[in-house]
């Protein structure tokens, strides 16, 4: 799920997401939904997503503005983490309120900082040569994800069998 727009970090998360969603041979399991009202669309979007049959067991938000509006609806579903996982993008301070508890990628908001000031300095005393800097985000993993359920209905419990990501486990 993610906001409109071509060339925002959104449209650049998105792009990524795809590939490695393909690169993990997982091309089918890609659907990918854009919202324009930020949380209450990101809500009404999953909502609609939550009433297919086969009911997504994750929703991957490009920030964590959409995945709060997400964690709305599966609430409003009366869902678990463990039914429908939920994550969002930027790791904001609310995702890690107890109450919200969402899992969220940090993209080391600080770092990027420092490393933008330290170029900005060195240009104004004179480096015109490019420099790139790469920063790796991680996942900060809380109680808005888990291991999928396999079928609910009938009390099985763990990821699908037919979960393409188990099928490529020794």
């Amino acid at each position: 799920m993610t906001a409109k727009g071509s060339g925002t970090p959104h449209a650049v998360r998105l792009e990524t997401y795809q590939n490695c969603m393909r690169d993990a041979g997982l091309a089918s399991a890609i659907r990918a939904v854009h919202v324009v009202d930020e949380e209450e669309g990101a809500r009404e979007a999953t909502l609609a997503l939550l009433g297919e049959d086969p009911r997504p067991t994750a929703v991957f938000a490009g920030h964590d503005s959409l995945a709060l509006g997400a964690l709305a609806a599966v609430a409003e579903m009366c869902l678990t983490a463990r039914e429908v996982s939920v994550l969002g993008y930027d790791n904001t301070r609310l995702a890690g309120h107890p109450l919200i508890s969402l899992t969220s990628v940090d993209q080391s908001a600080p770092e990027m900082g420092q490393r933008a000031l330290s170029m900005l300095l060195e240009r104004l005393r004179g480096r015109e040569e490019p420099r790139h800097h790469i920063v790796t985000p991680h996942l900060v993993v809380r109680s808005s994800s888990g291991p999928a359920l396999a079928d609910t209905a009938r009390g099985q419990t763990g990821p699908h069998p037919a979960d393409p990501l188990m099928q490529r486990l020794p």
